[in-house]
């Protein structure tokens, strides 16, 4: 596992030269010998070039929130979750949450809510592509919504009822000036 780290941060530091860089991760079986290669994650990451950070759909960036996601009413979960808001309007939902995997006839969805009024907006279903808790999310919404900080996951039955259900994990959204950090 120490040998994927350093692999992971070496490819990082050099994708910090580029605008847009798309990394392959080989992922090792559990003993962390690194022998047994068991899948391959791609990675793509828009580093800031020139003091912005440009997405090639959307335009410049111009807000930013991070936070660590913790599970919640007994689920054991962790991960990590971000919003960005791009000139064009658009906003981009991401998520990587290391849940167990839903049992058959229910699925994780996103969710975005205003502290203030409780309002939630669904920004997707997880995806699960390599069968373990390994879950990941990309919703794209044209609607400006940050105002909404806080980020609830809930397991939700496949039954058509689009209102959500109780939370597996939580985060609130720290608001990060990045425009400052250059």
């Amino acid at each position: 596992m120490r040998h994927l780290s350093l692999l992971v941060l070496s490819l990082l530091l050099l994708a910090a030269c580029a605008k847009e860089q798309t990394i392959k991760i080989d992922i090792a079986d559990s003993t962390g010998t690194g022998d047994d290669i068991i899948g391959q994650q791609t990675v793509k990451a828009i580093m800031p070039k020139g003091g912005k950070v440009i997405d090639p759909e959307h335009g410049e960036e111009v807000f930013f929130a991070l936070a660590p996601l913790i599970g919640v009413g007994g689920a054991n979960a962790n991960g990590v979750t971000q919003i960005q808001v791009f000139a064009d309007g658009t906003l981009l939902h991401t998520m990587q949450l290391n849940i167990d995997i839903p049992e058959k006839g229910t699925y994780y969805e996103a969710w975005l809510e205003d502290g203030a009024t409780g309002d939630r907006v669904s920004t997707g279903h997880l995806s699960n592509h390599f069968g373990d808790v390994r879950h990941q999310l990309k919703g794209e919404l044209d609607r400006d919504l940050r105002d909404h900080l806080k980020v609830v996951v809930t397991l939700e039955k496949d039954d058509g009822n689009p209102d959500p259900s109780q939370p597996v994990a939580e985060a609130l959204l720290k608001i990060i000036d990045r425009k400052a950090e250059r």
